[in-house]
């Protein structure tokens, strides 16, 4: 695999899990953190870092340069940053992130969640971001 995958959320749990697959199977892994992020676990791995955030749109073209397959585990409920909530990470964060796929032409975009249908309930006005993602044509 020599494709070039950059993970959006690759300090958390599931981007840190999703890294570790790509880089086993010879991706060229990017990770999309935060000025504030600690890096050095991903650059010890051999994790390229580009520097961005969901929140500001203005990051998010110019990470996307050269970049075939984008995958998002970003999550805003676990509140890891102050400000962090479903609102501003997984509906506007990732409305400006498929804004700049479209802009990009990026060829492929992987959406995950650890939520569920049941969990949406739970975490009102979720279902936005699925109707966003399901019906949204990159």
């Amino acid at each position: 695999m020599s494709k070039s995958v950059l993970i959006i959320g690759g300090t958390g749990y599931l981007g840190g899990k999703v890294i570790n697959h790509l880089l086993s199977r010879g991706a060229k892994v990017f990770a999309l953190v935060r000025e504030s992020s600690d890096t050095k676990g991903l650059e010890s791995k051999g994790v390229q870092i580009i520097r961005g955030d969901l929140s500001k749109p203005e990051t998010l073209v110019p990470a996307l340069k050269n970049i075939d397959t984008v995958i998002s585990t970003a999550i805003g409920y676990s509140n890891r940053k102050k400000g962090d909530n479903l609102k501003s990470v997984d509906d506007l964060g990732n409305r400006n992130l498929i804004d700049a796929l479209k802009e990009a032409k990026t060829k492929r975009f992987v959406f995950t969640s650890v939520l569920n249908e049941t969990s949406t309930s739970t975490y009102r006005n979720f279902g936005v971001v699925f109707d966003l993602l399901f019906f949204c044509k990159l």
